[in-house]
C-alpha cells in the first residue's frame, strides 16, 4: 500500500504526484504551486503503515475531515483505494488547481468530492453527505479536522454510531497537548481542550461499555477506534456508553449533604393552548419560531435544532420525563419552572400542573412567578396588549392560595423550611411592601415558616431589599448594560437594529464581579441570541461554546462553596429558551456538549453516570 512513496528530504512522490513536506519547505521550493501541500511527515505515515499492515480491512466508503488544498484526500484514495471518498473542511475556499488537474485526469469526478465550508461539528450536514454523497454508507473516517475537543467529539457521536461493526474511526494528532510549543501560554492553543480528553473518554468506554468499541489502536500520531456490534442511534452520547462504579464517587446518584444546588429555568411554553392559537395562529408554540430562524451574518448560529429530545410537545408525560432525566444524569438539581398567573388567568400551567397531580417527574423544582404583561412585541409592536398582569390585595392572596399546593409538595425547594419563590419583575409590583406582608402571612398561615422571597435583577432593579425580599438571582443578559461587549461584524443585515455582543468578554467581566452587599444567587447563562424572536432586532450574544460556558459555571460554583450551606444556590440561564438561543437540552451543533460542561463544572460532587 506504501511501498510507493519515494521520501525526499522536502517533498513525496506518488507515482506523477507530488506532495511538499510543509515542515520542511524553505525559500528554495522549487515547483510553485505545482504540488499538494502535505502536512503529515514521514515518521506520521510510517505509523499508518505499520496500522494497515496489521487488519485486512479496506475502506469502501470514506469520510475525511480536515483537506487544507486535497494533499491527503489525493494521498488517501491512492493508498486505500475507496469506492467513494468525501472530503470536508471548514474552509471559505475552493479546490486547488493542482488537485482539479488530478481528479479529472484520472476520472474521479464521480468518486471523489469535496465539501468545502462545512463544520465538523455540524450533526445535520454530517449526515447529509453520508446519506446523499455516500450512498447512505460510510466505514473509514478519518479526522483531521479541527484538532479540539468539542468539535471533534461531535463528529465521533455522530459517524461511529453509521459505521458498521469493523468500521474505523480514526481520530489525527490526539497528543498535541503534550507537545512542547502547545504549552506556551502564549499559543493559542493553550487554552483549548484537546484530544487528550477525547481519547481519555473512549478508553473508558471501551473498557465499560460491551461492544459499542471493538478495540483502539493507539499510535503517536493517530487513534484508531474500530466500531463493535453494539446498535446506537446517531448521534450518541459518548458519555452514556462510560460507567462508573459507585465506589469511585461515593454512593452513586447522591450530592454531598450542603454541596451546590444547580438549577435550570424551565419554560413550560411548548405546547399549544387557546390563547396562543388565537393571538399567534393554530398551533403556534416556540418551535414555530425557532424552526424559522436564520442566520444574519457570517458565523451567526442560527437555527437552533433540538437534538435527541426532538421538538416535543410538553402535553405529554414521557416527554417530562426525559428531561428530568437528562437533567438529573449531569447533576442538575431541578427546574425552576416560570409561573404564569395574570390574576383571573393562569396560562401555560398545564405542564406544571401535572406534574404536580403525578408527582412526576421526581425532580425537585421551584416556581418563577413571570409577572409581566403579555403584548406583541416579539412583532415590533409593544403597545398591543394581549394579557394585562394585574395586581391588587386579593390578587395577592390568590395567587399564594395557587401556589400553596406546589409548596407543600415534597420536591419543592425549601431554605429552612420556607419555600422559595422567584418573582421576575418584583420592581413592577406597584405597593411591594404590602404584597410581601400579605404573601409572607398568607404563607405562614398554610403551616410554613415563611417564604423565601428572591427578586430577579430585571429591569433596572439592582437591590431587592428596598422591596422587602430576602434575597436576588441574577438573571443574565438582564441586569446589565454590555454595550462594551460589541462586537463589529462585517455584512450585518441593512435594516440590522438589534445587537451583537461578545459571549467570552461577558464571562470574564461577571466572573470579575464583586460580590454584593445582599444575598445573591449567582446565574450562568448558556448562550443568548432571540434572533427566532425579534429577527434583525435580536440581541446575540457572539461565540458562546460549552467551554466558555463551563468557566462561567465553574467560576459561580467554586464561589457559592464558599458560602452558607443552606444557600448554595446556582441557576442557570436556561433549560429550554430555545427562541432566546440559552439552552442546555442537546441541539444539532454541541449536542450534550453544554450538558457535559455542567457535570464538569460542578466536579467533584456531580453524580456519576449509570
Amino acid at each position: 500500500m506504501f511501498e510507493r512513496l519515494i521520501w525526499h528530504s522536502d517533498r513525496a512522490l506518488l507515482g506523477d504526484l507530488v506532495f511538499r513536506l510543509e515542515q520542511v519547505k524553505d525559500e528554495r521550493w522549487d515547483l510553485a504551486d505545482d504540488c499538494f501541500a502535505l502536512y503529515k511527515n514521514r515518521q506520521l505515515i510510517e505509523q499508518f503503515a505499520a496500522f494497515w499492515s496489521t487488519t485486512a480491512f479496506r475502506p469502501r466508503r470514506m469520510l475525511e475531515i480536515g483537506i487544507w488544498d486535497g494533499g491527503s484526500t489525493a494521498l488517501w484514495n491512492e493508498i486505500l483505494r475507496p469506492e467513494r471518498l468525501v472530503a470536508i473542511d471548514l474552509m471559505d475556499r475552493e479546490d486547488s488547481a493542482y488537485f482539479r488537474r488530478y481528479v479529472e485526469a484520472n476520472g474521479l469526478e464521480d468518486r471523489v468530492r469535496t465539501r468545502w465550508r462545512t463544520d465538523q461539528a455540524d450533526r445535520a450536514a454530517l449526515h447529509r453527505i453520508v446519506e446523499h454523497d455516500l450512498g447512505g454508507e460510510v466505514d473509514l473516517v478519518i479526522d483531521d479536522g479541527s484538532h479540539l475537543f468539542e468539535p471533534t467529539r461531535a463528529s465521533f457521536e455522530t459517524l461511529f454510531p453509521l459505521l458498521p461493526p469493523g468500521g474505523i474511526y480514526i481520530i489525527e494528532d490526539w497528543a498535541w497537548e503534550h507537545w512542547p510549543e502547545f504549552n506556551d501560554p502564549s499559543n493559542f492553543w493553550a487554552g483549548e481542550e484537546s484530544l487528550f480528553a477525547l481519547v481519555s473518554e473512549l478508553v473508558a468506554a471501551t473498557g465499560t461499555s460491551r461492544t459499542l468499541i471493538r478495540r483502539m489502536a493507539v499510535h503517536e500520531g493517530f487513534v484508531a477506534v474500530e466500531r463493535g456490534s453494539d446498535d446506537v442511534a446517531s448521534p450518541m452520547s459518548l458519555r452514556d456508553h462510560v460507567r462508573r462504579r459507585s465506589w469511585r464517587a461515593g454512593a452513586a446518584g447522591v450530592r454531598a449533604e450542603g454541596d451546590v444546588k444547580l438549577f435550570a429555568f424551565y419554560l413550560p411554553q411548548y405546547h399549544p393552548i387557546p390563547e396562543n392559537d388565537r393571538w399567534w395562529g393554530p398551533g403556534y408554540t416556540e418551535w414555530s419560531r425557532v424552526a424559522r430562524a436564520r442566520p444574519l451574518f457570517e458565523g451567526h448560529y442560527q437555527p437552533h435544532v433540538p437534538e435527541r429530545l426532538g421538538f416535543y410537545d410538553l402535553r405529554h408525560a414521557e416527554t417530562r420525563e426525559r428531561q428530568a432525566a437528562l437533567a438529573r444524569d449531569y447533576g442538575i438539581t431541578g427546574f425552576c419552572y416560570y409561573y404564569y398567573s395574570f390574576g383571573a388567568k393562569r396560562l401555560l400551567e398545564r405542564p406544571l400542573l401535572e406534574m404536580l397531580e403525578t408527582g412526576k417527574p421526581d425532580l425537585p423544582f421551584c416556581l418563577c412567578w413571570a409577572n409581566e404583561n403579555w403584548t406583541r412585541r416579539w412583532d415590533g409592536d409593544e403597545r398591543e396588549l394581549l394579557i394585562e398582569q394585574r395586581y391588587g390585595v386579593e390578587l395577592d392572596l390568590a395567587l399564594i392560595d395557587e401556589l400553596i399546593p406546589f409548596f407543600r409538595d415534597p420536591r419543592y425547594l425549601r431554605i429552612g423550611g420556607a419555600p422559595v419563590l422567584l418573582v421576575y419583575r418584583a420592581g413592577a409590583i406597584p405597593d411591594p411592601h404590602a404584597t410581601v406582608a400579605r404573601w409572607r402571612d398568607a404563607v405562614r398561615a398554610a403551616g410554613f415558616p415563611d417564604v423565601h422571597l428572591v427578586a430577579a435583577l430585571t429591569f433596572a432593579l439592582s437591590d431587592p431589599r428596598p422591596l422587602g425580599f430576602d434575597a436576588a438571582v441574577e438573571f443574565p443578559p438582564h441586569g446589565d448594560v454590555w454595550e462594551q461587549e460589541a462586537l463589529a461584524v462585517p455584512d450585518l443585515p441593512p435594516d440590522f437594529g438589534g445587537r451583537v455582543l461578545n459571549y467570552d468578554r461577558v464571562v470574564e467581566r461577571k466572573l470579575a464581579q464583586p460580590p454584593a452587599p445582599f444575598r445573591t444567587y449567582r446565574t450562568a447563562m448558556a448562550g443568548w441570541d432571540n434572533t427566532a424572536r425579534l429577527g434583525t432586532r435580536a440581541t446575540v450574544f457572539h461565540r458562546a461554546t460549552p467551554r466558555s460556558y463551563e468557566h462561567w459555571l465553574r467560576g459561580l460554583v467554586t464561589q457559592a462553596r464558599l458560602g452558607h450551606p443552606d444557600h448554595r444556590l446556582v441557576f442557570v440561564n436556561a433549560w429550554n429558551e430555545w427562541a432566546e438561543g440559552a439552552h442546555l437540552e442537546p441541539d444539532a451543533r454541541f449536542g450534550t456538549g453544554y450538558l457535559d460542561a455542567t457535570r464538569r463544572a460542578l466536579a467533584p460532587s456531580v453524580p456519576p453516570l449509570e
